[in-house]
């Protein structure tokens, strides 16, 4: 949102919009800055909780990011079903 050359944020457009807003505009632009908010914590938190559970992970040595090995040692393979499936 840019006037005059000047970058404007979501708040000073809806401050400055705010008097003529009907009321359900008022409460549409409630509803969706609050549903944003919500949502941001969201993802933050979820990918707080994966850096941290991976962290561990790599910090413990139970994942190694170069070991391409699935469980018991066998390779992924991503065969189509009924295939010829070979464990190295």
């Amino acid at each position: 949102m840019e006037q005059n050359g000047k970058k404007t944020g979501v708040f000073t457009e809806t401050r400055k919009h705010w008097p003529v807003m009907t009321f359900y505009e008022r409460f549409e632009q409630l509803v969706a800055i609050i549903l944003s908010f919500a949502i941001a914590v969201v993802v933050v938190v979820a990918l707080w909780e994966l850096l941290t559970r991976i962290g561990g992970l790599l910090i413990a040595g139970t994942l190694d990011p170069l070991d391409h090995r699935g469980e018991n040692g066998a390779t992924h393979c991503h065969a189509r079903p009924g295939a010829q499936v070979y464990y190295y």
